[in-house]
């Protein structure tokens, strides 16, 4: 048996990933995908996969049910997806005399956890020996290791990388009846694409700047997927910057990229990332892409020619003139998209292969 431990199911990248591999395991090992926070609405259908939302204020706070959980199910292996998470996994394995393969998997770039100095140091401390407590540890991108192990004191032959999956594209041709594929179809300028929380993170104030800017060249405009306390912010600057006409935030929507046809340019602006899973959904829809060059992935994913669609991080210029360069401008066809193999390999590290 395996399971699945993760914070929140709120439709994140992690989450899609986890239910992908809650998929993908499910057809070799029972599994049971335990959460604190949301609901899963929108689980893999397989018989053999249990979704278990486990009775806790947080995740931290879950530790009692989990351990519960794992001396009630006996599991051969567990995979614990974010920092708390594996700080609960760790604590389990240690109270319990049930032997199971404990895979840590850290997803974010560390260096931004705002815990670090809290407590002083403790919660560093804390974090670090629940990594080494775990059998294997995962992270998303060669960059997301380099910094765990600087940051944690983390050997490297302990992690392993393991790019995001590929998604499966969504067909966009059966859009009926749909209003958000009407309200896209009735945009007569050119369309750019974004898709993320509305958090500083993502770096929205620059591209809503920059999306100002590229007006004085190119009509266009720009949709936003995504929800957070950032909003009304957001909505005041582009107001401030006079295209308020012009930009859409069209709140959370699962897979938004079934609505590629109607967008002509994808931007991630963010100022880091662990491995942007929606540039690769952009990419394998087949999108015209323009991306930061942040910590970590971008630089990973648009190799060889596509590198000339990578920004500098926060600059607003640069942004404008990537944009203007590429709105339209589609990808060849038969670009080679990371993580092809990647639940395979994810299989093996899990021993379920």
């Amino acid at each position: 048996m395996l399971i699945i431990f993760i914070s929140s199911f709120k439709g994140g990248g992690a989450e899609k990933v986890a239910r992908m591999l809650a998929n993908s395991a499910a057809s070799r090992v029972p599994v049971i995908f335990a959460y604190v926070h949301g609901e899963a609405g929108s689980e893999p259908k397989h018989s053999n996969c249990t979704f278990l939302k486990i009775p806790a204020s947080s995740t931290l706070a879950s530790l009692p049910a989990f351990w519960k959980l794992v001396v009630r199910k006996r599991p051969t292996s567990i995979i614990a997806f974010g920092n708390t998470c594996v700080m609960v996994a760790a604590i389990v394995r240690l109270l319990t005399i049930r032997n199971f393969m404990l895979v840590g998997s850290e997803r974010a770039n560390i260096s931004f956890n705002k815990y670090l100095s809290k407590w002083f140091g403790l919660y560093k401390m804390v974090l670090r020996l629940s990594f080494l407590i775990c059998d294997k540890i995962h992270c998303v991108s060669e960059g997301t290791k380099q910094d765990l192990c600087k940051v944690l004191d983390i050997p490297t032959n302990k992690v392993k990388v393991i790019v995001n999956p590929a998604p499966k594209a969504i067909s966009s041709d059966a859009l009926v009846d749909d209003p958000i594929a009407d309200f896209l179809s009735s945009l007569e300028e050119p369309t750019i694409f974004a898709v993320g929380r509305l958090a500083p993170q993502k770096d929205y104030q620059l591209l809503l700047s920059s999306f100002a800017d590229l007006q004085k060249s190119k009509k266009s405009n720009l949709v936003i997927f995504g929800q957070g306390n950032q909003l009304s912010t957001l909505q005041s600057l582009s107001e401030k910057l006079g295209i308020g006409d012009r930009v859409y935030f069209m709140g959370f929507i699962d897979y938004p990229f079934r609505y590629s046809k109607y967008a002509d340019l994808f931007v991630l602006s963010s100022i880091y990332e662990g491995y942007p899973n929606v540039l690769v959904e952009a990419l394998s829809v087949g999108m015209s892409v323009v991306a930061s060059d942040c910590d970590f992935g971008p630089r990973e994913i648009l190799v060889g020619n596509l590198s000339d669609r990578l920004f500098r991080v926060g600059d607003q210029r640069s942004l404008t003139q990537k944009m203007d360069k590429y709105l339209g401008v589609k990808i060849a066809g038969d670009t080679m998209l990371p993580g092809e193999d990647s639940l395979t390999e994810y299989m093996a590290m899990l021993n379920l292969n």
